[in-house]
């Protein structure tokens, strides 16, 4: 697999600003974090400043687990104005479960392409950086210890921080739409932002590069649908009146025909 190619200083700053430039216009409503474990997935959703966490455990075997999280996921979410959607990516390294994983989050990420809703894609390492975990089995006591937020499940812990990642998004497109900046900057937000926002400097470190490297990703993801229906119903109606106006040519060599015929006698 060719290797993704770097991109520089320039391209990192144009990058982030296009995109909280384009999640600008997705701020409306709650922000969702889902972790979309195999075993028990997570959702957490950000109300208004507070957060719901809760899990699925499912005993279901095979593809009837996929298919019972995807109910997990419409049920918790039917009727929620979603602004955007942070999901754990997958484990690209891993040696186990990688289509099952990819099955579960193919389901997930076509729910969301049906509502139009972008989704950002974190890596997991960036989730436990992000609450200065050293390994996935202890972000659920960091998430105890530095937010008093008492989860189940280590899935449902991720989700929570995922939600948390998305709210410090929120607040830096927020930000930046009431505080403009220069060329200068811009520069230096997009390497130093912790000194614009109140965030540490792990954390909005953290947030600019899933903005950099996903998020125009993301709102394409959410546009997508609606240029796909555009395509397809100009298809079909270019179909319906080439139709047409082949049984309009037939019609007429039929009613010629017929003219010459009645001609004859």
């Amino acid at each position: 697999m060719p290797k993704k190619k770097v991109p520089n200083k320039a391209e990192r700053v144009e990058r982030l600003f296009r995109a909280l430039e384009l999640f600008n216009e997705h701020t409306s409503g709650c922000i969702v974090g889902i972790d979309p474990g195999r075993v028990s997935p997570g959702i957490a959703i950000v109300r208004s400043g507070e957060i719901e966490h809760l899990n699925y455990k499912t005993k279901a075997t095979g593809f009837g687990k996929v298919m019972e999280v995807e109910i997990f996921v419409k049920t918790v979410l039917a009727g929620v104005d979603i602004a955007y959607v942070l999901m754990e990516d997958y484990a690209y390294q891993s040696e186990w479960n990688r289509e099952a994983m990819g099955e579960m989050g193919g389901i997930i990420m076509r729910y969301f392409w049906r509502r139009r809703v972008p989704v950002l894609k974190v890596a997991p390492v960036q989730i436990k950086n992000f609450i200065g975990a050293g390994s996935k089995d202890q972000i659920m006591k960091e998430v105890l210890r530095k937010w008093k937020i008492n989860t189940e499940t280590s899935d449902e812990a991720d989700a929570t921080v995922l939600s948390k990642i998305g709210l410090l998004a929120y607040n830096i497109v927020k930000w930046y739409a009431r505080n403009p900046l220069d060329e200068k900057q811009k520069s230096e937000f997009e390497s130093k932002p912790h000194k614009f926002i109140k965030a540490t400097q792990v954390e909005a470190g953290i947030v600019n590069r899933i903005l950099i490297s996903r998020g125009e990703e993301a709102y394409g993801f959410a546009q997508n649908r609606k240029e796909t229906e555009e395509k397809i119903l100009s298809k079909k109606a270019g179909k319906k009146e080439r139709r047409k106006k082949g049984s309009n040519k037939k019609s007429t060599r039929s009613k010629s025909g017929k003219a010459r015929r009645s001609q004859k006698a």
